[in-house]
């Protein structure tokens, strides 16, 4: 169940977004001046309320505008809610926002609807309009056909900040589109941008969010923070999360976890500019999905750059795949990877795989770990070592015969791979120990934290750890996870 909070979110530092959110407690809001706009705070639901449902009070702003921000606030029930948000008309200023939340976020409104077909495959539709913030609310797709989707994005949708609700739908089967088995999906929209979704809960679904541009452009702006995904069902190879052609992109601090078959995790597709950090992703599904996190045909352009920095991913197959044409400027730095779990048949897993289409790939202060013991299990496979600029001071182990993948070429341990390779001359073979591997849960043991093979050298842009604790900024531990600095300063590290 998600835990509801009330804060004030008035700055950002990932996105151009800052909603004013107002307290549910506001008197209400007034219908008044030439133009009868809306602004303040307005009750929705029960006796004496302002409007009898959500659809009542959207119907009234589409009709005669805000002249100020605006607050719609869902008295504590159940409502059935099939809605459409288009273009608001602002009198007062062009970014006043509409919020719609619920009066008390310790019981917080339900809004549920049963799609029967793709005409109506939405409970709440932004349609071409922009500056709404949604949260503190529980909205379910219910029902049994193939219609999960929760929130559509349409239409140059922007400025839509999903925040702290928790989000609930169900398996769909293989033969329904690909787009209705996502609780949030927008429909191939080139200018949908600056879009915030933060501390939500995903549960159930095929696949959690779905976010992509046309063949024209690239959405832009888009954060996900924060949020848990659990249980997405992956049928027909859904992942959690699924971006394509979207630039300006922040992932971070977000938890996936899901032992479906065939799951997967995230999945960025022709993805410009990113940051991933500080994410916990669990795929342990049989199949040859289990994939944690797929970098795929990403930074076309020649400038751009993907940083993966502090992840905590523990897949069957993949925790981490970078592959496909013009694939390059991948930064894998201070991540614990590790890969576990039933191998497929005809698959080739690791911690990490890089394939021959990449270019200028950057491997640093990672732990790769892998405790499968098939022969065609590796700590890591490198189809051409060309595309690797850099790979070093990063700790291996594999549980089986063959440590290594490089160039075609099986190296059973470290010192071959080094002698064969001239590659992870600085780096260990090192069997880690966590706090509770099981379940993804990297963080180190009290004894690791006095490992000296764990010290490394500082990343610029890498000065905190998946927890936030601030990293020594001379010794380092590789790894997602770190000992506060001052801590390790009294431990005798520095």
């Amino acid at each position: 169940m998600k835990i509801f909070k009330v804060f004030q979110l008035t700055t950002f530092v990932f996105i151009l977004v800052a909603p004013i959110l107002l307290s549910a407690a506001s008197d209400h809001g007034s219908i008044s001046g030439a133009s009868n706009a809306l602004s303040g705070s307005y009750e929705i639901g029960g006796g004496g309320a302002d409007f009898v449902d959500l659809e009542a009070a959207v119907s009234k702003i589409l009709n005669v505008g805000m002249d100020a921000p605006v607050v719609f606030n869902l008295k504590p029930g159940t409502y059935n809610t099939h809605v459409i948000i288009t273009h608001i008309t602002r009198h007062g200023q062009y970014n006043d926002w509409l919020t719609i939340q619920s009066e008390d976020p310790n019981n917080p409104a339900v809004l549920q609807h049963d799609a029967s077909s793709s005409n109506e495959n939405w409970l709440i539709r932004f349609d071409g309009t922009k500056f709404i913030t949604l949260q503190n609310l529980i909205l379910e797709a219910v029902g049994v056909d193939d219609f999960t989707t929760v929130i559509s994005l349409e239409n140059n949708s922007s400025y839509i900040d999903i925040i702290n609700n928790e989000i609930n739908g169900y398996a769909i089967s293989n033969a329904a589109p690909d787009a209705a088995g996502y609780l949030l999906v927008n429909q191939a929209d080139t200018y949908l941008n600056n879009i915030l979704i933060y501390d939500n809960e995903f549960n159930g679904g095929n696949g959690a969010i779905k976010l992509e541009g046309n063949p024209t452009g690239y959405i832009s702006g888009v954060s996900v923070i924060g949020n848990d995904f659990n249980n997405q069902t992956a049928l027909g190879s859904f992942y959690a999360l699924t971006l394509y052609k979207v630039k300006n992109l922040t992932i971070l601090s977000n938890q996936i976890m899901s032992n479906a078959y065939n799951a997967g995790g995230m999945r960025l597709f022709r993805v410009d500019e990113a940051v991933v950090a500080a994410n916990r992703i669990t795929m342990l599904g049989a199949g040859s999905g289990g994939v944690g996190l797929s970098l795929s045909n990403t930074n076309r352009g020649l400038n751009e750059t993907i940083v993966v920095k502090n992840n905590f991913i523990l897949a069957s197959h993949s925790p981490l795949e970078i592959q496909g044409n013009n694939t390059r400027n991948i930064s894998v730095f201070h991540n614990t990877l590790m890969a576990d779990g039933i191998v497929a048949a005809n698959t080739f897993p690791a911690p990490l795989s890089v394939d021959a289409s990449t270019e200028n790939i950057i491997i640093q202060n990672n732990i790769l770990t892998s405790l499968q013991t098939d022969d065609s299990a590796f700590a890591m496979i490198i189809e051409e070592s060309g595309t690797v600029t850099l790979s070093d001071n990063n700790i291996f182990y594999h549980a089986s015969l063959n440590e290594f993948l490089i160039d075609g070429v099986a190296y059973a341990n470290l010192i071959d791979y080094q002698n064969g390779t001239g590659m992870d001359s600085d780096s260990s073979h090192e069997r880690i120990q966590f706090v509770d591997e099981a379940i993804g849960d990297f963080h180190l043991t009290s004894a690791q934290y006095q490992n000296p093979t764990l010290l490394t050298q500082p990343i610029a842009g890498v000065d905190d750890d998946i927890d936030g604790e601030l990293r020594s900024d001379t010794t380092p531990l590789k790894g997602a996870d770190d000992l506060d600095a001052d801590v390790i300063f009294v431990h005798g590290f520095e």
